[in-house]
């Protein structure tokens, strides 16, 4: 957990950075340019990673697990049979990436705009997420480990989540939609790296077969479903409703698939007491 929580604080980092510098640069030179020089940055991100990293990658194919090579579909349909995998990715990271997408890139910027903030404070606003994630992820990382308490902090992080952005619907300001901000990112510190952390524990069957790399990458794949779906949700609510009953119908969202998670966890730990089989780790360490 404390690995993943590093690796969140730092990516974050990026994201602190980049909300604050791209909103004053909009401000002063437009839009377009600020285009152009992240696709710069992108372009050189790539040539990085594919010359320092392009030893291990190697590597890291001749460490995994022998055995006939799998496509996609068929490691994605041997994992959905995994129910607890399954119930993780659809009613937890899921639910957390449209939270993410739908309140940071589309309903704060658009209400605050709304609102007559101009792009400055917006970036200010939105940046309040990273700088809570980066001062945060790596603590409660090395709380989640001390105490093995990964997937109470997955229900945490959830919970708060979804209070948070649902209390913008009861004060809808742009103090509110701050707030919402703030609390999520607090809630995603405290529950998207203990979710990832519960990967490799949950699905100890497939990694043998698939190797880590396989399993965690079709995790990703399943949760950046979220950040598709999270903006297209976010604006038929606001143009079917409100702007605060769309703060409201994201944070329902998360609210029910935590409880849903929950659910399906008991109903997973009835049925292996009934056929005598043991829990994975992650249960019971949780």
């Amino acid at each position: 957990t404390q690995g993943m929580a590093m690796f969140l604080s730092a990516f974050f980092s990026g994201t602190l950075c980049g909300s604050a510098i791209g909103g004053i640069l909009a401000d002063r030179i437009g839009f377009r340019p600020i285009f152009f020089m992240g696709a710069g940055m992108g372009v050189l991100s790539m040539l990085f990673v594919w010359r320092f990293f392009g030893d291990q990658d190697d590597a890291a194919r001749q460490a995994a697990p022998g055995g006939p090579k799998r496509s996609v579909f068929v490691g994605l349909w041997t994992m959905m049979r995994n129910v607890r995998f399954l119930a993780l990715t659809v009613f937890v990271a899921i639910p957390a990436k449209i939270c993410l997408t739908g309140l940071m890139n589309y309903m704060a910027p658009l209400y605050l705009r709304e609102h007559g903030e101009t792009q400055s404070t917006i970036g200010r606003v939105l940046m309040s997420y990273g700088l809570i994630m980066i001062l945060a992820a790596p603590l409660v990382g090395r709380l989640a480990d001390r105490f093995k308490a990964r997937r109470a902090f997955v229900f945490i992080g959830a919970i708060l989540a979804g209070l948070g952005i649902t209390g913008a619907f009861f004060e809808p300001s742009v103090w509110g939609v701050t707030a919402a901000v703030s609390l999520m990112g607090l809630a995603h510190a405290i529950g998207v790296s203990s979710a990832m952390a519960l990967v490799p524990e949950l699905c100890e069957r497939e990694i043998a077969h698939m190797g880590a790399a396989s399993v965690l990458g079709i995790y990703r794949l399943i949760e950046r479903t979220g950040s598709i779906v999270g903006p297209i949700i976010a604006g038929t609510l606001i143009a079917t409703y409100t702007f605060e009953k769309a703060f409201l119908g994201i944070g329902l969202i998360t609210i029910v698939g935590i409880v849903l998670f929950g659910l399906t966890i008991l109903f997973c730990r009835l049925a292996d007491r009934w056929r005598g089989t043991p829990p994975p780790q992650a249960e019971g360490a949780a």
